[in-house]
């Protein structure tokens, strides 16, 4: 089931493969279930499938048998044809198959599991044809993705899956009869395949492939930059979004006091001993407080939206691009949809996980400016992972020290020339971050030392090592400087 729902959703070879269903009661139930969450899908998925597997006399167990016999009969000749063609060990010599009834060949590389569509039939070939194309992929990513010396190391995830797919093209007519035809691919690597196929055929060497394949890739492969959306909160959203602020009344940015002055109704409902454990209780409390306010907002900015995409839009792509050179890392494929939600809220939170973000009615700089900020944090949690293998998603937040960090170093990511290029301006950190004073040195012009002087990895570990090794006295003058501003504000 989970091949069928994976299936319906479009690939990075420019068309979705449900359009490889070759017969009208698969294809009704795909078309049933797009767009379907998992578990409405499944209910649709279940009894059919399982009938599928039911009967005896089935395209499902036809093809298992004749699997069988294939793997029987050709399995050891295949694993040293691949160990020839790559002059590598087999990386495993046992696999999982899991045989799928939706047109659509996957692995999972960790667990070496295999899902082989059951039929022989048009461009599918025998079984050990799709052994052979998969297996390929394993032998790819272990040796080569896996390798952090090599270069196909800092391929974005799109940028492998096309050059993976790519490079089965040398599984040819020289391998008959082990195979029964020649292997096929995406449509949209024809040009692609081609020139990686003569050069298989002139040297047969896939190192030297591998060097050439990725020399020629850039000339095929066109690279999807994010996009962001704009759209306006709901109330749900908004009062979802107010009642986790409650809470905050400590740090460089002091949240409960800023909600305060935006919805001066809800202090005298609030104190500051709220437990953010009791967040259902503050949206209920929040909600019937707000509504009206913020339905009257929303008639007078319904076309908000609109203005800001009309503003964004000409910076989106350069922007992306400069980040992107910034960090030295690619936009991953789930960042190529972001969403921005406009609202009466009082700050500009960001969420990793899905991809979006929240602002608040602004000028036309403003917007480009908030637009670009949370934006770097999305790339720059990227470039973490790459950085520290052991993270962990709470440390992206506050209050831990890693999340202050990814604030401090929106200063000297962002004012660098090749995004300066794209928007002039002088973008800022947390005002009370400039305030901080470590041994004498402000910590925001050490940073910035840090950054004109090193590589973006070994800037950004420096910075980290650098702020950890000072988190306390970080927090307590930041701390300080909060409190003290929102004192002198009152008087």
């Amino acid at each position: 089931m989970w091949n069928w729902r994976g299936g319906t959703k479009d690939s990075i070879f420019g068309y979705a493969t449900i359009n490889n269903i070759d017969n009208d009661a698969d294809r009704k139930i795909a078309d049933r279930i797009v767009g379907l969450k998992k578990q409405p899908a499944e209910f649709i998925l279940k009894p059919y499938l399982a009938a599928k597997k039911a009967n005896s006399a089935s395209k499902l167990n036809k093809f298992i048998k004749v699997a069988e016999k294939n793997f029987h009969d050709k399995f050891e000749d295949a694993c040293k044809a691949l160990e020839r063609i790559t002059k590598r060990p087999m990386i495993s010599n046992k696999f999982t198959f899991y045989v799928t009834t939706f047109p659509r060949m996957t692995v999972f590389f960790k667990t070496f599991v295999i899902y082989m569509y059951d039929s022989t039939e048009g461009v599918w070939g025998m079984p050990i044809d799709g052994f052979l194309h998969e297996a390929l992929h394993f032998q790819f990513y272990y040796y080569w993705r896996e390798d952090k010396t090599s270069p196909v190391f800092k391929l974005s995830e799109d940028e492998f899956d096309y050059f993976k797919e790519a490079l089965t093209v040398i599984l040819d007519d020289e391998l008959k009869p082990l195979i029964s035809m020649a292997d096929n691919s995406y449509p949209s690597q024809v040009e692609f395949r081609d020139i990686l196929h003569k050069h298989w055929q002139k040297y047969h060497d896939f190192d030297r492939l591998v060097e050439f394949g990725l020399k020629e890739l850039p000339n095929y492969i066109k690279k999807e930059l994010p996009k962001i959306t704009f759209n306006n909160m709901s109330v749900d959203e908004v009062v979802d979004a107010l009642s986790w602020m409650i809470p905050e009344t400590d740090g460089p940015l002091p949240l409960s006091e800023l909600l305060y002055r935006l919805y001066p109704e809800l202090k005298s409902v609030f104190n500051h001993s709220v437990d953010d454990k009791k967040n259902a209780n503050n949206i209920k409390t929040i909600k019937p407080l707000i509504s009206k306010r913020y339905d009257e907002y929303l008639v007078k900015n319904n076309k908000l939206p609109q203005e800001y995409q009309e503003i964004w839009n000409g910076y989106n792509d350069g922007f992306m691009k400069a980040l992107s050179e910034r960090l030295n890392i690619e936009w991953p494929k789930d960042c190529y949809k972001i969403t921005a939600g406009i609202g009466l809220i009082p700050v500009c939170p960001r969420h990793i996980k899905s991809r979006s973000f929240e602002i608040y009615p602004m000028d036309q700089k403003y917007v480009i400016e908030t637009a670009m900020h949370e934006c770097c944090h999305f790339l720059f949690f990227e470039k973490w992972k790459e950085l520290f293998e052991k993270w962990k998603w709470k440390e992206f937040d506050s209050p831990c020290i890693i999340w202050y960090l990814s604030e401090i170093l929106i200063d000297p990511i962002l004012n660098c020339k090749g995004i300066q290029s794209v928007f002039m301006y002088n973008f800022r950190s947390y005002d009370s971050f400039y305030d901080v004073k470590i041994d004498g040195e402000y910590m925001m012009e050490y940073i910035n030392k840090i950054f004109q002087n090193n590589n973006i990895e070994d800037a950004i570990t420096k910075s980290c090592d650098y702020v950890l090794m000072n988190e306390l006295t970080i927090r307590e003058q930041c701390n300080d400087y909060s409190k003290s501003k929102v004192s002198s504000e009152k008087q």
